[in-house]
This record gives structure tokens, C-alpha cells and sequence, in this order.
């Protein structure tokens, strides 16, 4: 069931302050900007993998204040939803440090892990890309099967009976539906019926609430995603998947998105709106799972400098300050499936946010947006990393991070990135098993990992 404290929060969307979007996104900017000088939050290229504990310490003070004196913004009834600093602390202390997912045999332990933890992470793989349709099972059956991988996100369709879908039509919800339980079908029948799916597949709430069924769709046993939108607000879309969530039973994550250059400014801003992101999601959206990205806007990333350091130092300050369960790591590349910028990608960001207390979640190559060109191998690689980087500490992580980019830096720079090769052309269509060209580039990358002093699990 909803809370009572998630009904009367939200109802401040209705009798709180009136405003418009483009005040409000004036108002974060100028609170950020004054918040940053405040707290003397800078952004330190030296320190990727931040371990000044002032900075941590100062960036979760810094998102409190901007979450308090700015609230959310309901978009659509145009009214501020303001939060106190008692009832977001009680929150914060009441809030759940692990969740199970999934049934069975099958299920996980999502925990909230602190930085340095030596316990292993979970992770959480899947398609980061689009999938067509010819390789949409074969492709959802290769991830259910890869050992590495404790929960799989599906992507949503793009397509259904031939054509494009469009948000809030019946053809989504069935094409949403359809996905769902093709994935559903692809854990049966990799021995895995109970493993855990991690986020929706609808553009629109309306496909969301109807993929949820206990038989073939998702599961009170699952987790689901609802974001903000840039930067703190929501709107009826987002609630309406929120009070559904709720009273159908089922875990809510989300991940509080920093943009760099959007309306909290340049990269020390996205850290706090990061953050800021995430403690308001615990009171308006009851999220028992978190996770920190802060990303690039003109060129979307998350492996340049700037966000490398912004996603880790915001997910400090959450695994530091709370107990929510985080999940982040290697969400996009640049780069494409089997090529060494895309692997030395996801280890920059999987070392660092595992160092800082995240569980793991990711690939997403080639920015996301490339149909196909994706594979599982980008999911245990980054798995693999995140248990080798719970052997070392802050300052080696710094060390080897630094080392990664200086190897892919020139190529993000010129923003000309190595596009890779598809499913079909990296895997075995029949044993859904890589193949050796992929295997000589995994085993190559994890000797040049460990000759910088990260030793494989």
C-alpha cells in the first residue's frame, strides 16, 4: 500500500507554491551557484575517485539545503512540493538498507554498501541498447544466462507488428507486454524463472502499470524505475506509476541524474542536484533503491573527467549520509562492443562508483542509441572489475582510473569513438556464447587491468 506520508506529500503539488518552470530552473541555479561557493565544492581533476572527506561531507550539506529551500516542482499542476528537514531525515532513518529481489532460488540481496566495502556487489546487466526483432530472445536469453549477471533491465520496444510504437497508445501497451515476456520466457528457459528485472519498458505510465502481472509480465518481486525530470521536478506521469508501485506491492528505484550545463550549472551543481535528486525521491516517490549519474549534456556521457568525478563524489555522499542501496557503475559508453575504449569505459566508471558503495548497473554502448550493439559481455566485464575493485582502496582506484582515461581521452575528445560490432557479429547465434575475438579482447584488457594493480576476483 501507498503510505499515508505519500499521500500528503504529494498533495503539496496541489496547495503548495505556484510557479513557473522557467522560475523555478532560475531558482536552482542561483541557489546551486551560491551553495557551491558555500561549501567550496570544486571540481578537482587530480581526484577522480574523490577521498576528501570534507568534500563528501560538504556535498551531502549542499543538496540538503538545495532540496529544502527549493522543494520539487509539480510541472503539471505548476505548484512547488516543499519538504521539511525533520521529515526528510525520519525518512532517510527509516528507509530499508537491503531489499530482495527476485524468488527462489534466484533471488538477490540488493544492500546498501559503504565506501571501500569489501562486500561484492550485485549486478544488475541487460540490453542498454535497441534490439530488432529477429535477435530480440536470443539476445534477452544470452544475458539470463551469463553467471555474472544477478538482474536483467530490458529495453523498451521500439517497434511492433512493423511499426514505430507511440507512447500512450494501445500499440505500446502490447508491444511493452510482449517485451516483458519475452524476457520473462528467456530466464525460464536459462534455468533462471525467479532472477530479478530491473526497470519498465513504457514511455508512458499507462504501458507501465499494464506490464505489471505476476504470470508474464513484471513482478512485486522486480523493481521499477520513475526519474525526475531535469532538474527536481515531476509531474502526473511519474506519480501516477509511483501510486501504482506502490499498491501493487513493488520496489521503487530511481537515480537522481546531475546534468552538466543544465539548469544547476556546471559539473559542481549536477553533483548536488544528483544528490538533492535522491533524498527527494525517498519522499515523494518512497524509493528504497538509489543510484548516482551525473552526465555531460552537449556530448552525452558519463566517461569524461567531469562526470567520472561528479558520479563518484555525489555517490559518496549518498553511500556515506544514508543507507539506501545504491546501483551505478557503467551506464553508457562512448565506444562500441568489443573495442578497447568501450572496455577501458566501463572499467574507469565501474572501478570508481564500486570503490565509492555502489552496487553495479549496466551497458549501454555506443551511448545507448545504436540498435544491436550490445552484448552480455559488456555486463561481466563490468561485473568482474566491480569484484576486483573491492580489493583496493580510494587512492589506488584514483590511480587506475586516471590511467584508463589517458588511454580513451583523445579519442572522446575528437568525439570519435570506435563504433564496435553488433550481437550478431561478436556471439554465436546457436550456443549464445562470445566469440574469440572477444575473448582475445577481454583477456587483453584484464592483463593491461592488472599490470596497473587491479587483480581479477
Amino acid at each position: 500500500m501507498a503510505t499515508a506520508k505519500f499521500w500528503e506529500v504529494i498533495s503539496r503539488g496541489e496547495s503548495g507554491i505556484p510557479i513557473t518552470e522557467k522560475e523555478f530552473d532560475l531558482k536552482v541555479f542561483r541557489t546551486v551557484k551560491r551553495l557551491c561557493q558555500k561549501y567550496n565544492i570544486k571540481f578537482d581533476a587530480e581526484n577522480l575517485v574523490p577521498t576528501d572527506e570534507e568534500l563528501i561531507d560538504n556535498s551531502f550539506l549542499a543538496a540538503v539545503e538545495l532540496l529544502l529551500e527549493v522543494g520539487v516542482l509539480n510541472t503539471d499542476s505548476g505548484k512547488v512540493i516543499e519538504i521539511g528537514r525533520d521529515e526528510l531525515f525520519d525518512t532517510l532513518r527509516r528507509a530499508p538498507s537491503a531489499v530482495l529481489l527476485g524468488s527462489g532460488k534466484d533471488q538477490v540481496k540488493l544492500g546498501h554498501r559503504t565506501i571501500e566495502d569489501r562486500v561484492l556487489p550485485i549486478i544488475i546487466g541487460g540490453c542498454g541498447n535497441p534490439v530488432s526483432d529477429d535477435i530480440r530472445y536470443k539476445i534477452y536469453l544470452a544475458y539470463a544466462m551469463d553467471p555474472m549477471i544477478d538482474s536483467i533491465e530490458p529495453l523498451p520496444p521500439y517497434k511492433f507488428r512493423g511499426m514505430m510504437v507511440k507512447a500512450g497508445t494501445p500499440f505500446e501497451i502490447q508491444a511493452c507486454l510482449d517485451n516483458i515476456s519475452l524476457y520473462r520466457k528467456a530466464c525460464l528457459d536459462a534455468g533462471r524463472p525467479g532472477m530479478p528485472i530491473k526497470g519498465k519498458d513504457g514511455v508512458s505510465a499507462i504501458a507501465d502499470v499494464a506490464t505489471d502481472r505476476e504470470d508474464i509480465g513484471y513482478r512485486k518481486s522486480d523493481h521499477f524505475n520513475v526519474y525526475f525530470q531535469p532538474t527536481l521536478k515531476t509531474n502526473y506521469e511519474s506519480l501516477n506509476r509511483v501510486a501504482h508501485y506502490n499498491q501493487y506491492g513493488a520496489y521503487v528505484s530511481m537515480t537522481g541524474n546531475g546534468y552538466v550545463g543544465g539548469s544547476a550549472g556546471p559539473i559542481e551543481g549536477a553533483v548536488i542536484s544528483s544528490i538533492a535528486e535522491q533524498l527527494a525521491s525517498t519522499m515523494i516517490y518512497n524509493t528504497v533503491i538509489g543510484g548516482s549519474c551525473v552526465m555531460e549534456t552537449l556530448y552525452p556521457n558519463q566517461t569524461s573527467r567531469q562526470a567520472l568525478w561528479g558520479t563518484n563524489l555525489a555517490s559518496a555522499a549518498m553511500n556515506k549520509h544514508t543507507h539506501i542501496p545504491g546501483a551505478w557503475a557503467s551506464y553508457i559508453t562512448t565506444a562500441g562492443p568489443c573495442t578497447d575504449m568501450c572496455l577501458y569505459e566501463i572499467a574507469a566508471a565501474t572501478i570508481g562508483t564500486t570503490v565509492m558503495g555502489n552496487n553495479c548497473f549496466g551497458v549501454a554502448p555506443n551511448q545507448g542509441v545504436t540498435p544491436n550493439y550490445c552484448t552480455p559481455m559488456e555486463s561481466r566485464f563490468m561485473g568482474e572489475v566491480a569484484y576486483a575493485a573491492t580489493k583496493i582502496e580510494r587512492a589506488k582506484a584514483n590511480d587506475i582510473v586516471k590511467t584508463l582515461v589517458n588511454k580513451y581521452e583523445e579519442r572522446f575528445l575528437a568525439k570519435n569513438p570506435p563504433k564496435g560490432k553488433t550481437f550478431h557479429e561478436l556471439y554465436d547465434l546457436d550456443t549464445l556464447l562470445p566469440k574469440q575475438e572477444y575473448l582475445d579482447l577481454h583477456q587483453q584488457i584484464w592483463a593491461e587491468l592488472e599490470t596497473m594493480g587491479l587483480k581479477r576476483f
